[in-house]
């Protein structure tokens, strides 16, 4: 018997965290068609797959890319720079 495999779900403070942008900048780009679309909960609650977004990282946070940014670095600097 196969076994289902589980999506993970992430939230926009999450979201936040990895990508080092504002909720309001991942707003602006779902409605520009630049990032993956959430899904609603029946209380309005939006979440994402990580398997979409890891997918979208991939190809648009790219560090063989000069026109983007390397969301690992940035975030590493960002924790460097919060601790200490």
């Amino acid at each position: 018997m196969k076994r289902k495999q589980t999506r993970i779900r992430v939230g926009v403070a999450f979201l936040e965290e990895r990508l080092g942008k504002h909720r309001n900048t991942l707003r602006r780009w779902v409605d520009n068609d630049k990032f993956p679309k959430p899904s609603y909960d029946p209380s309005g609650y939006r979440s994402w797959f990580l398997d979409e977004i890891e997918e979208w990282e991939a190809e648009n946070y790219s560090s063989t890319n000069p026109q983007t940014l390397n969301v690992d670095a940035a975030l590493a600097a960002r924790r460097t720079a919060t601790t200490t």
